[in-house]
């Protein structure tokens, strides 16, 4: 008698869930239509894999850095005397670490190009997609209440408390209606397409305000939902 007695609730069980499914099925259909409308892209795949380079600057301490500018400076305002020997000391104390100015400064427009395209280049493989991101808002304009225009960052603090992120880890965003941000950095889950437009934002700050780039852009931006 156990023993059927375990059947008969398994069976009533079983049919108690059976009965469940298609309500299970309904709650999850629109999160799973929603999720195939886009990719949920990751800021590292955003930066191109590019090849590695060598950058002779990094090793560089303060110094150095700084006797580099005294011989540029001097070779570009020729004719003052005291320019052209500090210049002269200058060249003396690289060399005497092994360090050749005028090799160094022929690498300097190479390597500013490499890092250039390092940290603006796009990624091919979802522009013109529909992807969905996660990010922090940095606003740029609002109107009633609502922010129009905003970049999008990978970390709170960005462009503000920290450095800026690389061009490549950055996103614009215009949106006509606006989008409720209770605070500057706020947590936020995008869908919309993925394009490359490069942009020059004017970024207000408490101590004065800001150039900042981005390589991309991103239209018919709508919130998805908030990330925790």
């Amino acid at each position: 008698m156990f023993t059927i007695g375990a059947q008969q609730h398994n069976s009533r069980a079983l049919l108690s869930v059976s009965r469940l499914l298609p309500f299970v099925a309904a709650l999850a259909l629109p999160f799973e239509v929603h999720a195939e409308a886009g990719t949920l892209t990751d800021w590292q795949d955003l930066a191109p894999a590019v090849e590695a380079f060598e950058d002779p600057f990094l090793g560089l301490t303060y110094r150095q850095k700084d006797d580099l500018r005294i011989v540029l400076k001097a070779s570009v305002e020729s004719g003052d005397a005291d320019q052209a020997q500090s210049a002269s000391e200058a060249r003396a104390r690289l060399q005497s670490v092994g360090l050749d100015a005028d090799t160094l400064l022929q690498q300097r427009l190479v390597v500013m190009e490499k890092r250039r395209a390092r940290d603006t280049g796009v990624t091919e493989e979802f522009l013109g997609q529909d992807v969905v991101v996660d990010g922090y808002v940095l606003p740029l304009a609002s109107r009633d209440g609502r922010v129009t225009s905003f970049l999008l960052v990978p970390w709170v603090g960005a462009c503000i408390h920290t450095p800026a992120p690389p061009p490549n880890q950055m996103i614009r965003v215009d949106v006509a209606e606006g989008i409720k941000a209770s605070e500057t950095f706020h947590a936020i889950r995008l869908q919309g397409v993925l394009q490359h437009k490069p942009s020059v934002s004017n970024l207000f700050l408490v101590d004065g305000q800001s150039l900042v780039e981005a390589s991309y852009a991103l239209e018919s931006a709508e919130v998805w939902t908030e990330t925790n």
